[in-house]
């Protein structure tokens, strides 16, 4: 058998001993590490519309005629926001639309009416061009010159008795933006359009559906300001029909509202992210696995950095397949027998089944499993530990780690209690004090 491979001569004659051929599949492309970037939404809305893959959202309307409109915050072109939603009929330009003039041209681009696909790769945009507001890295930015940033974009400009604009030591979004390379660019940093944008990107509306059903329906708040966006342009493109006063005031006043609705939206998008309930956490760093147990961390100070110990209660739910089978051996008992016994005593302890636990441990090298603090922020994150024993208080639900791994897990102490005292951190306390210490947060084991 050379290289372990079964020499057979008369292979050839025989069809079903010739080995398969082994496929390799492999990508164009290898991820080597992820970064994240700076963007300008007006940057994204040219190259969009130049794939055609891009939507104004101009339309204020949720509805027309029963039928979500394609140049609203709901276009059913980047995306439904229900499963239920009707196929959508249109050409390549999207100006002939509906079922009923499927298979017609196009009097504007020539092509045909069609069913197309919601494509995800799509993105809105809420055009508010020649004006500018300030993007998310904007107004992050601003945030640090200016500590009354807030008051800027809440307060308005008055007229005064003679008919024209009052001045004021604050600034307005428009200043900002026309003095930006002259007194900001140097101390911010940042190129002129990523600090500012005149085109409003809208997220997918399969990511934010029209309405909540809880306790009662009723539109996300995500909605009512896009809507409110919606309507701020439409107004911002009316002003060029107002007086020249009243049109500065107006669109300094309207800029403002835009840019409130705006951070709004970003602060809902942040708590979606990066809340303990956000998309990366909740998708990403969490989540249970098959034959994993969470648990609160508490100290154990006579543990060996590669030791943990944990409850009865969890031995006997992930070890319930090996326990069984050495309670049949010892009582002769059936599998099925040994496995109800099992369950039956699982949450409350009984004397055979500590005894088969501190064997198992004890037995070969002993069982080791993984621990993991989530989220994982670095490969020291996980550690390979023995179990060493099960609680002797079998109301000790907790963890137990040794001291050495808890700054690698990232795990922190809340106070020490010592002779109905609390001790303040930086203290030394004894090793016999150390063990009423209290660490805070939640680990993964798995086995």
């Amino acid at each position: 058998m050379p290289d372990g491979r079964l020499n057979i001569k008369n292979r050839d004659e025989y069809s079903l001993f010739v080995p398969s051929p082994i496929e390799h599949y492999r990508t164009t492309t290898r991820i080597k590490s992820v970064r994240f970037e700076r963007i300008s939404q007006d940057e994204v809305y040219r190259e969009l519309k130049k794939k055609g893959l891009n939507i104004d959202i101009t339309n204020p309307e949720i509805y027309n005629n029963g039928k979500k409109p394609m140049d609203g915050i709901f276009s059913p072109l980047f995306g439904a926001d229900t499963t239920q939603d009707t196929p959508v009929f249109t050409c390549d330009c999207h100006k002939t639309t509906g079922g009923a003039k499927r298979g017609h041209i196009c009097p504007h681009c020539g092509t045909e009416v069609r069913t197309i696909e919601a494509d995800l790769r799509i993105q809105g945009h809420i055009d508010i061009a020649p004006y500018h507001i300030m993007s998310y890295h904007g107004y992050v930015a601003f945030s640090k010159i200016f500590k009354n940033l807030e008051e800027i974009i809440t307060t308005t400009r008055r007229i005064t008795r003679s008919g024209k604009v009052a001045k004021s030591d604050l600034p307005t979004i428009m200043d900002l933006y026309d003095d930006y390379d002259d007194l900001y660019a140097g101390r911010i940093g940042l190129d002129k359009d990523i600090v500012f944008m005149s085109k409003i990107p809208v997220y997918s509306a399969r990511l934010r559906p029209l309405m909540k059903t809880n306790t009662q329906v009723a539109m996300l708040e995500v909605n009512k300001l896009y809507l409110s966006i919606t309507n701020l342009r439409g107004n911002l493109k009316s002003t060029q029909f107002m007086p020249n006063v009243n049109r500065e005031v107006e669109i300094q006043r309207t800029l403002n509202q835009i840019q409130q609705d705006f951070n709004g939206i970003t602060a809902i998008c942040n708590e979606q992210i990066n809340s303990k309930s956000g998309v990366f956490r909740r998708a990403l760093a969490s989540g249970r696995l098959d034959n994993s147990s969470r648990l609160v961390i508490t100290l154990g100070t006579d543990l060996q950095p590669h030791e943990v110990d944990v409850p009865y209660q969890l031995m006997m739910t992930q070890y319930e397949e090996e326990i069984a089978n050495y309670y049949a051996k010892i009582q002769d008992v059936s599998i099925a027998k040994a496995i109800d016994m099992v369950s039956m005593n699982a949450m409350t302890p009984a004397p055979i089944f500590v005894e088969i636990i501190n064997q198992l441990l004890k037995s070969k090298k002993g069982i080791w499993v993984l621990v993991n603090r989530n989220p994982t922020i670095s490969e020291s994150g996980v550690q390979y530990s023995r179990i060493r024993r099960i609680h002797k208080d079998y109301t000790d639900m907790t963890l137990h780690l040794p001291p050495d791994v808890l700054a690698l897990l990232a795990a922190d102490f809340n106070y020490m209690v010592t002779d109905n005292h609390r001790s303040p951190i930086g203290s030394n306390p004894s090793k016999e004090k150390l063990s009423e210490r209290l660490t805070s947060g939640v680990c993964s084991l798995a086995g």
